[in-house]
């Protein structure tokens, strides 16, 4: 029977109490919430659209048991994944980010998941210098009929996070493991070094321009020295940001031979980033300069 003509409820009918209220779905999935008291994680999954977000989609329909804890994102394909999102995710506080695209050899677009592949490597290695860790990042593969593996590797993933704890980055006592963070977002958004991880795979596919083969070793040592470069040029430029530094204090603070950071001090001087603020007895002081 129509409810056209029913009887409105009255204003003062109680609204109904949050136990009793519909919990938000992340997406299209999302069954088994965290108990009364219980920490419940920050996640954020970003699907493909063709694969791994049908694949959430499956795994809603087939009403697959797993955490709520994660929001899912949709976007066309994992080869449009910026990895300085990621971490500045991260940065930000969220408990945990997860990728998720097609298998490798089924996207959509041909090759976008191992261009995927290939930036969230370096998004992992830049990881790996910060106190914080890659553990609270996940890149992985899911097909639209996979509705299953999307439970499994999300219940596996929230899990993982848990056992880590709530993301420290925003602890007073944290400013270090920021400043790490801070250098890996500028070095993943250096645009020197997008150009060249967009041409990793048509190097090691189809070598140089020469046509020569190109050692897959050989590109990755490259690749991984240009990203070392920058990642400590940016801890410099970040360190200096909120005071004046001499070359033996920034060895010191960012674990380096002298130098080293000697050189890339030189480097940031010629390219006008990096200022000499003053000169204390024989030591010069260097500053990050305004506007960086």
């Amino acid at each position: 029977m129509s409810d056209a003509h029913a009887t409105p409820a009255p204003a003062s009918a109680p609204a109904p109490s949050p136990a009793s209220a519909p919990a938000p779905a992340p997406g299209p999935t999302g069954t088994a919430g965290a108990k009364p008291g219980e920490w419940d994680p920050k996640i954020i999954a970003f699907c493909c659209n063709w694969c791994s977000y049908a694949g959430a989609d499956l795994a809603g329909v087939s009403r697959v048991q797993m955490p709520t804890s994660f929001r899912v994102v949709r976007f066309m394909c994992s080869g449009r994944m910026d990895p300085a999102l990621c971490v500045q995710l991260l940065r930000e506080g969220m408990d945990g980010v997860i990728v998720l695209g097609c298998h490798l050899g089924d996207c959509h677009y041909i090759e976008g998941n191992f261009f995927a592949e290939i930036k969230m490597h370096w998004a992992f290695e830049l990881l790996k210098r910060t106190e914080l860790g890659d553990k609270r990042l996940l890149l992985d593969w899911v097909s639209a009929s996979e509705g299953q593996r999307f439970g499994q590797l999300m219940t596996a993933f929230v899990n993982q996070i848990k056992a880590l704890g709530p993301n420290p980055v925003n602890s007073p006592d944290k400013q270090e493991m920021r400043d790490q963070l801070d250098a890996a977002i500028r070095t993943l958004g250096d645009f020197r070094l997008r150009a060249l991880m967009t041409k990793v795979r048509i190097m090691r596919n189809d070598g140089n321009v020469y046509g020569e083969p190109a050692d897959k070793e050989h590109i990755d040592q490259l690749v991984g020295n240009a990203m070392e470069s920058e990642y400590l040029r940016n801890s410099i430029l970040v360190a200096g940001k909120r005071q004046d530094w001499t070359v033996p204090q920034l060895a010191e603070k960012l674990k380096r031979p002298p130098e080293e950071i000697m050189k890339q001090v030189v480097r940031l001087r010629q390219k006008n980033l990096l200022t000499l603020s003053r000169i204390d007895g024989l030591d010069p002081y260097y500053r990050t300069m305004g506007g960086v």
